[in-house]
């Protein structure tokens, strides 16, 4: 007994090791600069802190209302120290790590210890939520979550990823997923009722006044529109066409019956990287989004993909801006015009890791076809010989 007590001590302090490291890391990148982001959320607190309305006052901000209310509380807390503004960045800070404890939490419970450590030690996430924090894994967090209890609790998941929407629309169209695998009409109206309409409500307080903001800015934003895996792989011919949306929508919607059998907690995160290889859309903070899916389902064919997004984020003007590093970066990385085509290398190199996650369930589906062929044929004579009798 007095052994095995010892073993699971040296266990839990290597947990906590590791995480301390990861939580340094994230804190440690912090002092190397900032960028866009950061202003933006000091413009929007100040809004929030004297009552405006956030969607009728900025440009800058671009999701639901949940993360603009808790830059208010962080604002206002950061003015309770001598230096406001480097409190008000450090909170922050505080609540994107915590995020990332979450998914380590949910990865470790259910992938195990390797899978929670490869996400909360990824250069990738570091970079993201330390210099850059952006907000994606809050949403991507309340998202799992509410695929964790899922099986059990339909209608409280639904709520559940309602308010990951609201936080920030990264898992949009997994309620169109999760429709497709229910069985049922009316759990599959409720899959994509109730999220979507969480996200609605949300923004009714601030319609008056915020209309136009909520449209122009959250609706219709459309980002860089510089769509990777359209302009790398589509050929040219077709690329008038067919747009990146549409694209986006037909994958999208292949790949969701494709994966309908998977677990919801598995699913979420295969959607994670089916919409980052073809997204319409890609930023840095994008290239984090997968990362949950890559500590998951851990695969060597990721590996480029790991290695070019970090190298990227350390050399970006907006990243960690490594002058060490950018002299000894191929030319394609370097080229401040290039920058909208700089992550065409990185989403072929994640396309090659999600055609991996892909080829289990396209090996079986000439076999599953034949199989539905023929019973539909077999269905079919047996008709056909009723009705000549």
């Amino acid at each position: 007994m007095t052994g095995y007590r010892l073993s699971f001590a040296r266990r839990d302090l290597a947990i906590v090791l590791i995480l301390a490291i990861g939580v340094a890391l994230r804190f440690w990148v912090s002092t190397l600069g900032s960028n866009f982001d950061l202003e933006s959320y000091g413009i929007v607190a100040e809004i929030v802190d004297r009552g405006g309305n956030v969607y009728a006052e900025t440009e800058r901000y671009n999701y639901g209302p949940i993360w603009f209310f808790v830059l208010g509380v962080l604002h206002d807390l950061g003015g309770l120290f001598s230096d406001p503004v480097g409190a008000f960045r450090i909170l922050i800070i505080a609540v994107l790590t915590l995020a990332d404890v979450g998914i380590w939490a949910v990865l470790h419970r259910r992938y195990g210890r390797i899978a929670g450590f490869l996400f909360f030690l990824n250069p990738i996430s570091i970079i993201i939520t330390g210099y850059h924090n952006q907000f994606d894994n809050l949403a991507v967090l309340v998202g799992l979550l509410a695929m964790v209890v899922y099986a059990a609790s339909f209608l409280p998941a639904l709520l559940l990823l309602g308010l990951s929407l609201t936080v920030k629309h990264v898992l949009l169209v997994l309620p169109l997923w999760l429709a497709i695998r229910e069985k049922g009409l009316r759990r599959k109206l409720l899959a994509v009722a109730v999220p979507l309409s969480v996200l609605a409500v949300s923004f009714v307080p601030f319609l008056a006044g915020g209309r136009s903001g909520i449209v122009s800015n959250v609706a219709l934003y459309r980002g860089h529109d510089n769509a990777p895996f359209w302009h790398g792989v589509l050929p040219a011919q077709l690329q008038p066409l067919i747009s990146p949306i549409v694209l986006f929508g037909v994958v999208v919607l292949v790949l969701g019956f494709v994966w309908r059998r998977e677990e919801p907690l598995d699913l979420a995160l295969l959607y994670l990287v089916t919409i980052v290889v073809f997204a319409p859309s890609i930023a840095n903070q994008y290239l984090a989004i997968v990362v949950p899916a890559l500590a998951a389902f851990p695969s060597p064919l990721f590996l480029p993909y790991q290695v070019l997004a970090a190298w990227m984020l350390a050399i970006h003007p907006d990243g960690l801006h490594n002058a060490w590093l950018r002299d000894r970066s191929p030319g394609q990385l370097v080229a401040e015009q290039s920058w909208p085509r700089t992550y065409d290398p990185l989403i072929m190199a994640l396309s090659l890791g999600l055609a991996g996650l892909l080829f289990p369930a396209l090996h079986s589906l000439p076999r599953r076809a034949w199989e539905w062929t023929s019973r539909e044929a077999k269905a079919q004579w047996r008709l056909l010989r009723g009705h000549d009798a």
